[in-house]
């Protein structure tokens, strides 16, 4: 699994948005593949940023199978049901 979204979190939070915010989620892709995508939680819902695609879509509409999300400390993850 490549995991490229932890990465991605240092811009958000140095342009505004709570470290509080953004959750690492764990998924299977339509291929079966695991991933990792950044989610950021927001008024409108939870969004997920892939770098997979250019597309911010809500975490439901992201065609991703998910295995686990970062509880809201950060420091472990919880399964997703």
């Amino acid at each position: 699994m490549q995991v490229v979204a932890d990465d991605d979190h240092l811009p958000l939070i140095k342009a505004g948005v709570a470290a509080s915010a953004l959750r690492i989620g764990l998924a299977r892709t339509r291929s079966g593949e695991g991933h990792a995508v950044l989610i950021v939680r927001t008024s409108e819902g939870d969004l997920v940023l892939d770098n997979m695609t250019s597309s911010i879509l809500p975490w439901n509409q992201s065609g991703l199978r998910w295995v686990a999300m970062t509880t809201s400390n950060g420091k472990s993850f919880q399964a997703v049901n």
